[in-house]
């Protein structure tokens, strides 16, 4: 037995720099330069378009491969599974398998999609996003971490700063560096919320480089990430100059913006002489960098006012985009965190300071890097390449940000040999610069900033798991989790260990800190060693030959301290199993064992504490496969009659084998045998016939033979049947004592005889007669049957006077053997019309000697829990008050006993023992005593207890008709009535989104109500509800049930325009693919759109596979107006509306551009064609223009069902080129919330106000008279 000490020990250690973790931005990759239009040479101090990022070389990207493991590769390796970012730490996944196919089998196939998912409350924010079947990020994640991927498990979704840091601007499609990151060029989750539209999260396109958000619905790539997200100090610092130092990233902020916009070329410079606290290093941001401070959980603006002031629109970068873009330059937007490509036009400045310039003839600062947090009072290296220069070197060091009188000596010279080790003193700063100088040309030196100076914080680790104290001039209470404590003061402290199950609690102990010491704390809990296991055991005897290969052993279960079991199967008496858990039940099935006499079982306990117990050894036990007989073949039904089932399969030779029928009433369900020994071989020689079926019931079977009480190893085939309806016309009632009973069983004594009593009723169906006997007798019995105590036959015939009582007498002979038996009885109805109608009930009966006997037996044998079961049987002599005890055994183990007296008559019986029984199979059998004390027992029987299998059902309340925005009412039932059952209710709505369980409890009548539902738009909605089972019941779902919320109506839209001059067509594709989407969000079918456009297919799922879903591909005016007026004629009512959504080219004469140059429909045209289709239909209509002076259609088009939204008055119409804010996108969002569509106007107005793109939108709702004149101050009321 192992026994050991189990020590706690407590560290409070100085933290060193490499406890904390720099985060410096890794530089774009852009090295080339451009002015407005094109590339140029990189400019020179001074020069025009001086201070792009071609100019500033700041933490040059550097990537590592990694092996499977997490080993460095050659930059040259052509297999590679991950890449360590060496500028961030960070390790990247890189994506394996791109060909085209999709294994979700393997997280890291390059082919894989993802929806997003997450089920942390803490982290989505109430919207857990997509299942998808489990094809999820949070799968992905778990699958990852699960496979131990690179050696890891702490595999994340990166966010949406960490992704964006991977891109290079040097190129796009792919803007990847395809050298180092393999995988799909399109875009890529992260686990950034977008604050604004909490169902949609942020994630970067590879392709060009621009970050978007999408729905969580929507499916796309995943890229993991590990290393560390963030620390745990105070990020930002507010200097007293009022710049703003972010420790994170090593970078200092101006705390001003331009006053006012400037084009790229004036941002540049207004960076360059930027001369902000004497400092003339600021710089225009990189993209990377002016991202870095984008707070994604907030927006309008998106950053951290309590550090930044901040004009609401886009931001300059210096990142220039490629050769394919000249002309364009990254910008990020503060109203939502978008990344942009945008003109060089005008756009807002913020200056920067910080990092190192890597320049040729230089030096370059290595350690440390910019960023870093440094300890005072610790020794480090500074590190520097020397670049060939000659002779030594001085290094400086400021605390305040690099201001020129605050520079302090760190060494006056040193060899340029590239290392100076420092110990680090002085006061704390976030604002540290390190400069280092040749003494014989200062101007070739270089300079490393910013990073972080601080005071020792205090480290509390143990290695144990007990919870413990520290008192003294502060107090701590820890356990197993290291604890990092800021500011601890000296002092003496006490530590006080909290008691812990299984361990012996140390003494309290005390020591002195100094504010430089080190503070451990090393006492002693003593673990108690676990007890053998006791009483073990094993189903097969030893040194006994058996054909099972597999044994089950056994053993009193430890409850106390245990952590589980080490057991091992081998040849050896005295093998001694591992420290290795290798079960937690006191039971365990052996493997198949192979033929051979020396297999032995071992077993010891193990704590919690990992300490053994002593083994124990069981054995040998004698293992001959040869004994095992095969299993049957061929198992197939016979023949079914009202009241038997007749089974037939291909014996095996061997007449010593017998056989265990199997039943099950489902084909997952619980198969169990039908008697509780396995049947003769001669008694199924011509086959089996079951008699305990009911009509109208599903039964299952299969069987496996059994010889010398083997079984064999496998089971036969299945097979399956149903009973008929047996609406027969007559039936027969068992009664004793004048009441009915479920089963008919009686004892009898050699030489005695026992009575039957039954009677046989009719229905008013009934006609003809009946004749009735018995067949299958046993040997040495025989019977009659009287009516009335009359009439004494072998067989009644023509009996036709129901009902009537029959009496059935049994006789058995002296020569009987004891035992079962079971006969049947017949019943056959000749009608008058000449058809004949069988049927037949066992009867059983029990043989016992003169000197006394008894049986028992169950009905039904087969019951869900807490269902009744009768348990009855008599005893020989029929004496009263006679003692019995029950006793029901499952796996060889006694569940429960139960103890009764006889009644008159000697039997005895009990309905409430059972009900209470989990579910299981079990052989039930009795005991008693004779007058003499001689002990008795019957025949066990066998009694299967299964789950109920409980039925849920939805409905909604009546009267209730199901409309947007108004509360409704959702029942339903299940049943059994269960009360205080948890029910989840799961809705998925008309966009294929399943909303978060809902949690409900029955009530007493197993009834859950939820009473304030809303829907929040039109379309289908499902409900389905779950029941996750319990120990009575397995777990069931209600079918689906489906409403359709509102009258969605239809819609028709129009993507016009199309021509060799048109540069917005694009724009125009994709606007009509997001109105057509936003559509179907809303819970519109295919059947309920009709979309025309010059187009033969439209990318609707951001996937880059256009869809077929366009049904007009060359529109022209006659076409358009044809559809208006015929498309949903004869669908649309005076409670629908027709949705009319037209986006291209507008003039401000009142025309659309359909079709190329002469294409036109002018207002009046589309007036009158929408008013023929209202005035055949009086149908609402919502006409949607999102064009150029779309507001000058609103005279001709005014009527009073009709609500016009233009996107313009008589001007342009200005609006984002991405389309991530436009009109339509903004209306259709708030449409696809439930707003209301004047509510839905306000607010994509109020944003695009807000995104400054000052638009002119207008709206106009009219009750009965027309208006012929609207500006945007003109309010009206809205009819429907």
């Amino acid at each position: 037995m192992k026994s050991k000490h189990h020590n706690i020990i407590i560290f409070i250690i100085l933290l060193i720099p490499t406890l904390t973790h720099s985060w410096p931005i890794p530089h774009s990759g852009q090295t080339k330069c451009y002015d407005n239009e094109k590339e140029i040479p990189c400019p020179k101090p001074g020069e025009p378009f001086y201070g792009q990022s071609g100019n500033y070389i700041i933490n040059p990207r550097s990537y590592t491969k990694l092996d499977e493991k997490g080993n460095d590769l050659p930059d040259d390796a052509e297999e590679w599974f991950m890449v360590r970012d060496n500028v961030t730490g960070l390790i990247w996944e890189v994506k394996q398998a791109k060909d085209g196919v999709k294994d979700y089998s393997n997280p890291n196939d390059a082919d894989n999609k993802y929806t997003w998912y997450d089920t942390n409350p803490e982290t989505n924010e109430g919207y857990t996003g997509t299942y998808n079947d489990g094809q999820n990020t949070e799968t992905f994640i778990t699958q990852l971490n699960k496979k131990c991927f690179g050696d890891a498990r702490d595999w994340r979704l990166p966010t949406i700063t960490e992704l964006a840091s991977i891109k290079t601007l040097s190129s796009h499609n792919p803007a990847m560096d395809i050298k180092y990151f393999k995988g799909k060029i399109s875009f890529y989750w992260s686990s950034t919320l977008n604050d604004f539209y909490k169902e949609r999260m942020w994630g970067v396109n590879f392709s060009h480089g621009n970050t978007d958000y999408k729905t969580k619905s929507s499916s796309f790539y995943v890229r993991a990430v590990r290393g560390e997200k963030c620390r745990k100090f105070e990020r930002f610092v507010i200097n007293d100059d009022r710049t703003v130092t972010d420790t994170y990233t090593g970078l200092m902020w101006s705390p001003e913006i331009s006053e006012t916009r400037k084009t790229w070329k004036e941002a540049l410079e207004f960076c360059e002489i930027y001369n902000y606290t004497g400092n003339n290093d600021w710089r225009l941001p990189e993209i990377r960098e002016l991202l870095s401070i984008v707070d994604y959980s907030k927006y309008g603006p998106a950053i951290d006012t309590n550090f930044f002031s901040t004009m609401y629109g886009y931001y300059f970068t210096r990142s220039t985009f490629d050769d394919f873009y000249p002309d364009r330059v990254w910008s990020v937007d503060f109203n939502y965190g978008f990344v942009s490509e945008t003109a060089k036009s005008s756009y807002y400045v913020r200056a920067v300071r910080g990092g190192q310039c890597w320049l040729s003839d230089h030096l370059i600062i290595l350690l440390p890097k910019q960023a870093a947090i440094l300890i005072t009072g610790t020794t480090i290296p500074i590190t520097w390449q020397s670049t060939g220069i000659e002779g030594k070197v001085k290094i400086f060091l400021s605390r305040f940000g690099g201001k020129e009188e605050t520079f302090e000596i760190i060494t006056p010279e040193t060899e340029n040999d590239g290392h100076y080790e420092w110990t680090i003193g002085g006061e704390p700063s976030p604002n540290c610069m390190l400069r280092i100088e040749p003494v014989s040309n200062p101007y070739s030196g270089t300079q490393q900033s910013f990073f972080t100076i601080k005071n020792p914080d205090i480290l509390i680790n143990t290695n144990t798991n007990a919870t413990y104290t520290i008192s003294g001039p502060e107090t701590y209470t820890g356990s197993n989790k290291s604890m990092i404590i800021d500011n601890t003061l000296p002092g003496e402290y006490t530590i006080t260990y909290h008691p812990v199950e299984c361990w012996q609690t140390p003494a309290s102990e005390s020591q002195m800190l100094t504010y430089w010491g080190t503070l451990s704390f090393d006492n002693s809990y003593i673990p108690i060693s676990p007890e053998p296991v006791q009483n073990l055991r094993a189903n097969q005897p030893i040194e006994t030959w058996t054909g099972n290969n597999q044994i089950t052993a056994q053993w009193e279960p430890i409850d106390h301290c245990l952590k589980g079991y080490a057991f091992v199967w081998d040849h050896s008496s005295n093998t001694e199993p591992s420290d290795t858990v290798t079960g937690t039940d006191h039971k365990t099935l052996s493997p198949k064992l192979n033929n051979g006499d020396n297999h032995w079982f071992h077993i010891k306990a193990i704590n919690i504490h990992g300490i053994s117990s002593k083994t124990v050894h069981i054995g040998p036990f004698y293992i001959d496969t040869s004994l095992i007989p095969p299993a049957p073949e061929n198992l197939e039904v016979q023949e079914q009659t009202n009241n038997e089932i007749q089974l037939k399969w291909t014996p095996i030779p061997d007449t010593s084998t017998s056989y265990l029928i199997y039943r099950s009433q489902s084909e997952q369900g619980l198969f169990y045998p039908i008697h509780s020994s396995p049947v003769d071989y001669y008694d199924v020689i011509n086959g089996y016939k079951d008699t305990t079926i009911e009509a109208n019931t599903t039964y299952y079977y299969k069987i496996k033979s059994c010889r010398d009480n083997i079984e064999s190893l496998n089971f036969s085939n299945t097979v399956t049947i149903t009973t008929d309806d047996n609406n027969s016309s007559f039936d027969v009632m068992f009664i004793s004592q004048g009441h009915q009973i479920s089963k008919s069983h009686q004892i009898v004594h050699k030489g005695g005889k026992v009575i039957f009593d039954l009677v046989l009723t009719k229905t008013q169906d009934f006609q003809g007669y009946l004749d009735i006997w018995c067949e299958n007798l046993p040997k040495h019995t025989r019977y009659d049957l009287s009516i009335n105590k009359q009439t004494v036959e072998k067989r009644l015939e023509e009996i036709s006077d129901l009902p009537i009582t029959v009496s059935l007498t049994l006789y058995s002979g002296s020569a009987i053997l004891e035992g079962d038996y079971q006969f049947n009885l017949q019943c056959l109805n000749t009608r008058t019309d000449i058809s004949f109608q069988r049927k037949s009930w066992p009867i059983h009966f029990t043989v016992v000697p003169l000197t006394g006997g008894m049986f028992v037996d169950i009905s039904p044998h087969h019951i869900h829990k807490n269902e009744q079961a009768n348990v009855f049987g008599c005893i020989y002599p029929p004496l009263k008050d006679q003692s019995i005890i029950l006793e029901a055994w499952t796996n060889n183990e006694k569940h429960a006993s139960f103890h009764l007296k006889t009644e008159t008559g000697g039997c005895f019986s009990t309905h409430e023992w059972v009900d209470l029984f989990d579910p299981g199979i079990y052989t039930i059998s009795a005991n008693g005593f004779d007058p003499n004390s001689v002990p008795f027992s019957a025949t066990s029987r066998s009694l299967i207890v299964e789950k109920i299998q409980p039925e849920l059902r939805l409905k909604f309340q009546e009267n209730q008709i199901p409309k947007t925005d108004q509360e409704f009412t959702i029942q339903g039932q299940i049943d059994p009535p269960y009360e205080s059952v948890p029910v989840k209710l799961s809705v998925i709505s008309p966009d294929n989104t399943p909303s978060s369980p809902i949690d409900l409890y029955t009530d007493s009548n197993g009834t859950f109500y939820i009473s304030n539902v809303f829907f929040h738009q039109k379309g289908k909605y499902s409900f389905i509800a779950y029941y996750m089972g319990d120990d009575r019941s397995i777990g069931c779902e209600s079918k689906s049930y489906d409403v359709m919320v509102g009258n969605t109506g239809f819609a028709i839209i129009v993507g016009g325009g199309k021509s060799s001059q048109n540069i917005f067509w694009n724009t125009t594709q994709k606007f009509v693919s997001n109105v057509y989407k936003n559509f179907k969000f809303m819970g519109f079918t295919d059947e309920m759109l009709y979309l025309m456009i010059n187009s033969p297919k439209l990318d609707i799922t951001d996937d880059d596979i256009p869809e077929d879903i366009v049904d007009e591909t060359t529109p022209s005016v006659n076409k358009l107006k044809h559809v208006i007026k015929n498309q949903f004629r004869d669908l649309l009512t005076a409670e629908e509306t027709l949705y009319v959504y037209m986006q291209g080219h507008g003039t401000d004469l009142a025309r659309f551009k359909v079709l190329g140059s002469d294409e036109y429909i002018s207002s009046v045209e589309l007036n009158n064609a929408l008013t023929d289709l209202q005035d055949a239909t009086q149908c609402k209509v919502v006409v949607i223009l999102e064009f150029c002076y779309s507001g000058a259609f609103i005279p001709d088009l005014s009527h009073d069902k009709r609500v016009i939204i233009t996107s313009a008055g008589r001007e342009d119409y200005v609006t984002e080129t991405s389309s991530q804010f436009t009109l339509s996108g903004l209306l259709f969002e708030a449409l696809y919330h439930g707003e209301s569509i004047l509510d839905a106007f306000k607010n994509a107005r109020k944003v695009l106000i807000k995104k400054n793109i000052q638009p002119l939108c207008l709206m106009i709702m009219l009750m009965a008279q027309p208006i012929r004149k609207m500006d945007k101050s003109q309010k009206i009321s809205f009819p429907f």
